[in-house]
């Protein structure tokens, strides 16, 4: 975290794990704007103290299996009861072909 402030970092990509663990410190991390959460579900019971750590952030869910690359959808996240509906990155495309689905 000292590292966060002592640069101003502004963007932050982490699992939600970790994201759980930076709401106990009890700390406020201003200069972050967007978080970018994958590798597990997103902590919507943690957001309103994820919120109140990082209060200028925009967060984002990212899905995308790792043979697929970084991402292939994301969902920003707005409120608890938000429920993961994904968008599609821009330029993606997903087909069912023989009872796959294929990104391409």
């Amino acid at each position: 975290m000292k590292i966060i402030q002592q640069y101003a970092v502004d963007f932050i990509v982490s699992v939600p794990a970790q994201l759980k663990i930076w709401c106990k410190f009890n700390i406020k991390l201003p200069t972050v704007k967007k978080i970018y959460s994958a590798g597990g579900p997103f902590p919507y019971a943690s957001l309103t103290e994820l919120k109140s750590t990082f209060p200028n952030a925009q967060f984002i869910n990212n899905y995308g299996a790792t043979e697929c690359g970084p991402r292939i959808a994301k969902s920003v996240i707005e409120n608890e009861g938000a429920v993961n509906c994904f968008e599609l990155i821009e330029g993606g495309e997903i087909k069912i072909q023989d009872g796959k689905a294929i990104f391409e």
